[in-house]
């Protein structure tokens, strides 16, 4: 049986750090004035357990602070866990969840990851209890939005469903029906993979008895065409004779072609050396000579133009850098006569006193007259010494030598290289007639040595022809043509024999490879009428358990035994505080009276068997209503051994406050754990366990 252990609260709400223990049999009361912060008790178990509150979840965070956390820890026999819930400023949500499973008690986290996970857990493992059934049944929250009497006929029956377990029933019909559809999905691959296995039966039984006549023709024409090969290969021999023929007619036509070409370059080679030479004879030597001579002088007077241009260039940089260092000279004129307006003042006071003895100020004025004229000097002083740096700078720059108009010596030097250039070309023209003319007795040798080889190489061009026009003739005594007409005819015969052969090797081959498919086959189809047989049997079985698991089925057995149940222990607790009952139906009239509505309804009877609904009773009776259905709704639940109330019995007169009492006393000796928040006397009376909470500076605390 669950019960609660420890809270600790820490900036959530009104709280800054509050902890309360909890005793394994107690009835706790929290006390206090209105806005202390008594709810926000009972919220920070809600939240810790569910994550939801009265409001968005950064609005739980106590004002001024940036992460609030709710820390509880239960415990089922030995076993504790402790759950906490965090919220910063920025949203984000933490949840952890420990239990005291290590082998020296330590706590370790659950096996879950996720904070959908972990809630998942706390839900359907551990409480067991979804939101809406937890507060409807083991606590009574203020103003329950997911209260039972509020929520719709079919969430009335889920909530129900859920105490036993039942509430995913419908996962499991739609799990179920899933499963159908894919069972009558692989049965329907399953027949269509049957039907292939069988036509592939017939298909390979067909090839099978193919073979013979496939055999038969195969022989056939292997014998033709080992004859036609053989006739080919007769008449490719005759070919070949004519084709080494053909060969070598071709080969000295190549070669007379390369004898020729050869032949060709000698003569070029012959021309080009006595055009060369020439060439080499109409030079005159000597006046090239002459005019190289003249290149001396003219390099060294192209040397002294350069170095008058690099001479001026240095006296235009001295001049430059003399220019740049000219002092500046300030005009200090405006300042003395500025600093003289306030002079002249000062010297026309004569010092005396009305009374006419020495005055008191007469040393003041006169420091200020000898400051400004100290400053008047100073000025006058600055203005001469800048005058004298300017008289020495002209000096200097006088004596500076002045540069002179460069333009001509650029352009003379420009008319004496452009004569270097032309006689420099001289220069190369004279080394190349220097050293043909150390060669020429050896070009002359060379001619004669060319003028050789090509009357050689002419002899060889008419050898050759000689020897063509011999194999061109021998060619004339074969017909090529026709034995190429017959190789054709021959090639195409065979040809066309190519086709049938391969489908008849292939027809044998097939035949042999279906013999052995064929065993594989009818093992298959033994196999998938095996599988058929599992498949059908198998919807069967599926269609019991979604017939099992829909709204006609389990669930219509387990609402059929728990609504009689529920309506007694209902009527057993609303009979102790009033004078009337109520009924639970499972299905109800459309108001059209044409159809049914299922789910869970509740109609109320009232002392003179009247049938009213809900909503047409008064505050205090809808509060016993709620009290009793909640009542009799945890008394169907087992595991949870504490009840929370929240402050929910407010607009009861002193008789139906008495009844409740009663009631309440009861419900103490059912449960070992009860917390409760009232501000009735009568009820704070029963407890003798309580604690007060009062808000000082904001902060709620226990004091």
């Amino acid at each position: 049986m669950i019960l609660l252990k420890t809270l600790q609260i820490n900036n959530f709400l009104s709280h800054e750090n509050t902890q309360i223990t909890f005793k394994e049999n107690q009835k706790l009361l929290i006390d206090g004035k209105s806005g202390s912060g008594k709810s926000s008790i009972t919220e920070a178990i809600f939240w810790a357990l569910y994550g939801k509150g009265r409001s968005d979840n950064r609005s739980l965070l106590r004002k001024g602070t940036k992460i609030g956390n709710v820390s509880l820890k239960l415990s089922i026999g030995e076993q504790e866990t402790i759950i906490t819930r965090s919220i910063s400023s920025t949203g984000k949500n933490t949840l952890n969840i420990t239990q005291n499973k290590g082998e020296k008690g330590q706590f370790l986290p659950i096996e879950r990851t996720g904070l959908k996970d972990h809630q998942d857990w706390i839900e359907k493992t551990f409480l067991k209890a979804s939101y809406e059934l937890f507060t409807n049944s083991i606590a009574y929250p203020q103003e329950n939005e997911t209260s039972f009497v509020k929520s719709n006929a079919t969430k009335r029956k889920d909530l129900l469903l859920e105490i036993v377990g039942a509430d995913n029933f419908d996962e499991f019909y739609e799990k179920a029906k899933n499963l159908l559809y894919t069972n009558d999905s692989e049965t329907n691959l399953e027949f269509l993979n049957h039907n292939n296995i069988e036509a592939n039966i017939i298909e390979f039984k067909k090839n099978i008895s193919e073979k013979d006549n496939h055999i038969k023709t195969y022989t056939e024409i292997e014998e033709k065409v080992k004859k036609l090969t053989s006739k080919e290969k007769e008449l490719e021999e005759k070919l070949i004779n004519i084709s080494q023929i053909t060969h070598k007619i071709s080969d000295k036509k190549q070669v007379i072609k390369a004898l020729k070409d050869v032949g060709q370059e000698i003569k070029i080679k012959i021309n080009t050396i006595k055009t060369e030479i020439e060439d080499h004879n109409k030079i005159d030597i000597n006046l090239l000579n002459e005019n190289f001579l003249s290149l001396i002088p003219l390099e060294q007077e192209i040397v002294d133009i350069e170095k008058k241009l690099e001479n001026s260039s240095i006296i235009q940089q001295n001049i430059n850098s003399h220019l740049s260092d000219k002092p500046q000279v300030y005009d200090y004129q405006e300042e003395i006569a500025s600093i003289n307006k306030r002079l002249i003042p000062l010297l026309k006071e004569k010092g005396l006193c009305p009374a006419g003895d020495a005055c008191p100020f007469v040393l003041p004025i006169k420091g200020q007259i000898d400051f400004l004229t100290s400053q008047i000097e100073e000025k006058e002083k600055k203005e001469r010494d800048s005058l004298i740096l300017i008289k020495e700078w002209e000096r200097k720059f006088d004596l500076l030598p002045k540069p002179v108009d460069i333009t001509e010596l650029y352009n003379e030097l420009k008319t004496k290289k452009d004569k270097q250039d032309i006689l420099l070309k001289t220069k190369t023209i004279i080394e190349i007639w220097n050293e043909l003319e150390s060669k020429l007795s050896e070009k002359k040798q060379n001619i004669i040595k060319l003028e050789k080889d090509y009357n050689d190489n002419n002899e060889a061009i008419l050898f050759a022809e000689k020897e063509l026009s011999i194999a061109e003739k021998d060619f004339l005594t074969f017909d090529s043509n026709f034995l190429n007409s017959e190789i054709s005819k021959i090639k195409i015969e065979k040809q066309s024999l190519v086709r049938p052969f391969e489908n008849a090797s292939y027809g044998i081959k097939l035949a042999e490879n279906s013999s052995i498919a064929l065993v594989k086959e009818l093992e298959r189809v033994e196999e998938s009428n095996n599988k058929i047989s599992k498949k059908i049997k198998e919807r069967q079985e599926l269609t019991l358990i979604k017939e099992a698991f829909s709204p006609r089925g389990i669930k219509a057995v387990i609402i059929d035994y728990l609504v009689p149940q529920l309506e007694e222990r209902i009527n057993n607790v609303l009979g102790q505080m009033s004078d009337f009952k109520i009924r639970l139906d499972t299905q109800k009239t459309t108001i059209d009276e044409e159809g049914i509505k299922e789910g869970l309804f509740i109609t109320v009877i009232n002392d003179i068997g009247e049938e009213l609904p809900y909503e047409s009773y008064s505050g205090g009776e809808k509060i016993k209503i709620t009290i009793s259905i909640s009542e009799a709704l945890a008394s169907l639940m087992s595991g949870i051994g504490f009840r929370i109330m929240d402050e929910n019995i407010l607009s009861l007169d002193k008789e139906s406050t008495e009844s409740f009492v009663d009631v309440l006393i009861k419900l103490q000796e059912k449960f070992p754990q009860l917390l409760i928040i009232s501000h009735l006397q009568e009820i704070k009376d029963l407890f003798e366990n309580k604690i007060e909470i009062k808000k000082i500076n904001g902060v709620s605390r226990i004091i």
